[in-house]
């Protein structure tokens, strides 16, 4: 088998592109392409840009919205209530963690909770996030169950991921 190498910064930009054709707006299209291509250049490419046919499919079928109203629907001083009107997943993620880590300096810890988003991608993007402005960074995902437990005939929990981020 022969290995193909592709710059980073190239692939990132091809695919910023190929979501703009699907409708993203060019910040949107910018992040999304983002955290796919981070996820690569770490090793985990099953949440790389192998899924980025998948998730042209998924706005073609009209299960990702590219052009969501995401808002905040309740807000206290450490948390938030976001919308994602079904948004591409790093998209509303990433905005929630921006509106997380303001929370976190103001009030010493910051949580949100998103309804109605799509796939997100790798956690650990999210929290390096808070990472990189010198706080703890938890993200995870909490999905129906998807897998039957042993001795089960139906599902009955999710292989929810989990990341924590800890700055050095």
């Amino acid at each position: 088998m022969t290995n193909i190498y592709v710059d980073g910064k190239a692939l990132q930009a091809f695919t910023a592109t190929v979501f703009e054709k699907v409708g993203l707006p060019v910040e949107d299209a910018a992040i999304e392409a983002e955290v796919l291509v981070w996820a690569n250049l770490r090793g985990v490419d099953s949440h790389g840009v192998q899924r980025v046919a998948g998730y042209v499919r998924s706005v073609d079928a009209g299960h990702f919205n590219p052009r969501p109203n995401i808002r905040i629907e309740r807000e206290t001083a450490a948390t938030l209530l976001i919308e994602g009107d079904n948004a591409f997943g790093p998209v509303v993620t990433t905005f929630a963690m921006k509106q997380v880590i303001g929370k976190a300096r103001e009030a010493g810890i910051g949580w949100a909770i998103i309804r109605n988003t799509t796939h997100q991608g790798a956690m650990a993007y999210y929290a390096q996030m808070a990472a990189k402005e010198n706080m703890v960074g938890i993200a995870s995902v909490c999905n129906p169950p998807n897998m039957a437990p042993p001795g089960a005939r139906a599902a009955g929990v999710h292989n929810s991921p989990i990341a924590i981020v800890v700055p050095a």
